[in-house]
């Protein structure tokens, strides 16, 4: 025999009700990123790709200035362009 602490109660549509109970949310959260985590996420998946890491190694090595003749600028925004395409 069944006893009543072994019971699932829920109310529909009644939330003041069901709050009295300790039972788990049904939340599906289907979003990859959240406000706090879009950039680390994202700049992570860019830099998984060799390509990208390759723009970064010229970009860092042209802003230094007694090996490079060429400004920063030149390296720096096609990187930022292909991380903001792609």
């Amino acid at each position: 025999m069944e006893t009543n602490k072994h019971k699932r109660v829920i109310f529909l549509n009644d939330d003041e009700r069901n709050s009295k109970y300790p039972y788990t949310s049904n939340y599906i959260k289907t979003t990859k990123y959240t406000i706090i985590t879009f950039l680390p996420l994202s700049l992570l998946i860019q830099f998984a790709r060799v390509a990208n890491v390759y723009f970064l190694i010229i970009a860092v090595l042209q802003s230094i200035p007694a090996i490079s003749p060429l400004s920063p600028y030149t390296a720096y925004l096609p990187l930022l362009f292909v991380l903001v395409v792609s």
